[in-house]
């Protein structure tokens, strides 16, 4: 390709018609799954960056494309990329195969949730014991303080219960997650519950040994198809709490749609 290339118009427009509407169709996806994202020409190809930090190159040759998410993410995805050429953070998709534009998207959303989370983030919680039993009073950096207790005799049921932190934290991890996909599938949400039910072991440590989960969504044009799609991406992918979780606790997930009310 012409290194004075300086625009990705330019480079797409440089291809036979074929590979530029290819090109075109994976630059679509990366605008409009990462808006924000700054598009520019390194290392001769299409390359993204997002928060200063590299999102995804692509790239086009006479028999394949190239897409570049860096190793970490084309690691995560290595079952889904197992039948494609690959380099250590690389893919080739052959021209003469259906380009898989559905798992370009999922990479793109991956890096870009990746990027936001920071994963170099260190999280400072702190509690403070505020009677003369067991009533903590907690907090994590600047939000509202929370208080933290135990069932009597023993405290005073002034707080919710570590147990109980623990599956609103599974519960809005998972909403969390769900919500951001189906939106950015634009689907219409109109309400959204959560409820989550623990059952505790009977020997010490009495932890969870089995946890319910139930989604209850209101929307007017959300298939089960879809809410599968996006359990399966949050399970899998995209919910720290649950990834911590799962092969320690059971877990059952079950979902109902309701069609959103008109007016």
């Amino acid at each position: 390709m012409n290194k004075d290339i300086i625009t990705i118009d330019d480079y797409i427009n440089g291809f036979p018609e074929k590979t530029k509407e290819i090109l075109s169709n994976i630059r679509k996806i990366i605008n409009q799954t990462a808006p924000e994202a700054i598009e520019s020409i390194s290392y001769g190809m299409p390359a993204y960056k997002l928060k200063d930090k590299p999102l995804i190159y692509f790239a086009g040759f006479k028999n394949h494309i190239g897409l570049y998410a860096t190793p970490a993410a084309h690691s995560h995805f290595e079952k889904e990329l197992s039948q494609y050429k690959k380099g250590k953070g690389s893919v080739q998709f052959p021209l003469n195969k259906p380009i898989p534009y559905d798992l370009i998207k999922i990479i793109v959303e991956f890096k870009i949730i990746n990027i936001m989370a920071d994963k170099s983030k260190q999280i400072d919680a702190s509690i403070r014991l505020v009677n003369d039993k067991l009533n903590f009073i907690g907090t994590v950096e600047d939000n509202t303080p929370i208080s933290i207790d135990y069932i009597p005799p023993l405290g005073d049921n002034l707080g919710y219960t570590s147990l109980e932190l623990l599956l609103l934290s599974l519960s809005s991890c998972i909403g969390s997650s769900i919500l951001t996909f189906l939106r950015k599938m634009n689907k219409s949400v109109k309400g959204c519950e959560i409820h989550s039910k623990g059952l505790r072991k009977e020997e010490h440590p009495t932890g969870f040994k089995k946890i319910f989960i139930e989604i209850i969504i209101e929307s007017s044009n959300i298939s089960s198809a879809d809410m599968d799609k996006v359990l399966k991406l949050t399970e899998d992918t995209y919910c720290p709490v649950w990834s911590m979780i799962k092969g320690n606790v059971d877990m059952e997930v079950s979902y109902e749609i309701r069609i959103e009310k008109e007016g």
